[in-house]
């Protein structure tokens, strides 16, 4: 009688999994930190899908290779997101946090949206970016 009450509770047991959007984050977090190193250039051109759209730009629809050229070489971006989601089919989402934008010692604000895409390689690239500005 035992193993059967025994069975029954492990059984029972939720299962707590994580929160799939966690996944967004981490992409979202591992772009600021390539961005932090080695500057917004190259975080932005290694994150970016091949069709990728920047809002806030002249230019909207570009290439990754074009936005390796897109800031001026001392402006650094910091960013942290606060809210992710993603679709029901686990392909699509998006990062939502805010980024401090520090350009020859003078710091503005603004609240980020990134959407990503999971890409064949099973990677997540972004395929929107854009932001506004905050006090």
């Amino acid at each position: 009688m035992k193993r059967l009450l025994l069975s029954t509770i492990v059984i029972a047991a939720p299962v707590f999994a994580a929160d799939p959007s966690d996944v967004l984050k981490e992409a979202d977090r591992a772009f600021a930190a390539l961005s932090a190193k080695q500057g917004p250039n190259a975080a932005f051109q290694a994150f970016a899908a091949p069709d990728v759209t920047i809002l806030n730009s002249a230019q909207p629809h570009t290439t990754p290779e074009q936005l390796g050229k897109r800031f001026p070489p001392d402006l650094r971006i910091a960013w942290e997101p606060d809210e992710a989601v993603i679709s029901a089919g686990g392909d699509l989402g998006y990062t939502m946090g805010h980024a401090t934008i520090t350009d020859h010692g003078k710091e503005s604000h603004s609240r980020y949206l990134t959407v990503w895409r999971k890409q064949p390689d099973g990677s997540w690239k972004y395929i929107l970016d854009g932001g506004i500005p905050q006090p």
